[in-house]
């Protein structure tokens, strides 16, 4: 009894890991989700897809101890280092320091590169 399913289990990584390629091949259907179940079946029984497969682990973990390090340093809500929003005031500072050098509104602008009385 033990044997059989140890075989239907094979069988059933091949047949995974063959829809899988032709899944990669022909754009209808994904792929990887039948090749990632297949190659997981059959690294039981192979042992360089075992390999494989504990290769693939360990770069995720990798990867993923990377991004968590990353992700726990940067600032997660605005661009302060305190992760405070812009207030109102800082904009309204900025409008009042632009009149105050000189600059011209929006509104006094020309659209396109016409002259103001051409806007309509």
């Amino acid at each position: 009894m033990g044997s059989i399913r140890h075989i239907l289990r094979m069988l059933l990584g091949i047949g995974l890991l063959i829809v899988g390629i032709v899944g990669l091949i022909v754009p209808i259907m994904p792929g990887w989700i039948f090749v990632i179940p297949g190659l997981l079946i059959l690294g039981d029984y192979f042992p360089p897809i075992q390999r494989l497969v504990h290769w693939v682990k360990g770069r995720f973990h990798e990867a993923n101890q990377q991004f968590r390090k990353q992700s726990e340093g940067a600032p997660t809500n605005g661009p302060d280092a305190e992760g405070d929003p812009p207030s109102a005031d800082g904009a309204r500072q900025g409008e009042q320091q632009a009149e105050e050098q000189g600059e011209a509104h929006d509104d006094d602008k020309a659209v396109a590169g016409r002259p103001k009385d051409w806007q309509q």
